[in-house]
């Protein structure tokens, strides 16, 4: 009996091995910030913004395969089904080694009005921003070009850039108080 339970146990070893495959959180978003936290290493803060819905999480690595960027990306509504093309493991694989990332939720909708990127770290330059805000009383960097408008701050030991759309940035009340909602709640 001794023997078998060994045994057992390097086959229990095996089968788990075979299955730690990465996991494509499709259910409800409800767990993406539990499945950020347990990809990325570290419970990283994420702003709220009603009425959007996360269509796409990945945790872009660097060269020693180290969480280094968090991408979020958010629509205006939720989609029910992967875009076809992350519907097969495989590609969703080659995906992820094609531009060294993880798949943490998605990837859905292509109709994306806001992209929240994170990076630990002090990345941010004010020098390099069109103006500089105070927002909460912090500073924070705003890129006001044609294309999207670019919010860039400090936060949680770490850099955050959040892109709206065109057709998003018209709303930059809304713009502020989201940050502001979001640095006043967060180091």
């Amino acid at each position: 009996m001794k023997k078998i339970i060994p045994a057992g146990a390097a086959g229990m070893f095996i089968l788990l091995s075979a299955c730690s495959v990465p996991s494509y959180y499709t259910e409800k978003e409800k767990d993406v910030p539990g499945n950020i936290e347990s990809e990325w290493g570290e419970k990283v803060p994420l702003p709220s913004f009603n009425e959007s819905s996360i269509s796409r999480a990945q945790i872009n690595e660097d060269e020693e395969g180290k969480p280094e960027e968090l991408e979020i990306w958010y629509s205006d509504e939720e989609q029910d089904e992967l875009l076809s093309y992350f519907q097969d493991a495989g590609n969703r694989h080659r995906y992820e080694e094609d531009y060294s990332t993880r798949l943490v939720y998605g990837i859905y909708s292509n109709d994306i009005h806001i992209i929240l990127d994170y990076e630990a770290g002090d990345q941010m330059v004010y020098g390099a921003h069109d103006e500089v805000l105070s927002i909460g009383g912090r500073p924070v960097g705003r890129d006001i070009q044609s294309g999207p408008m670019i919010y860039t701050f400090q936060a949680n030991g770490g850099t955050y850039a959040i892109s709206y759309s065109e057709e998003a940035r018209a709303d930059t009340d809304v713009h502020r108080e989201q940050i502001k909602a979001f640095l006043q709640n967060n180091g």
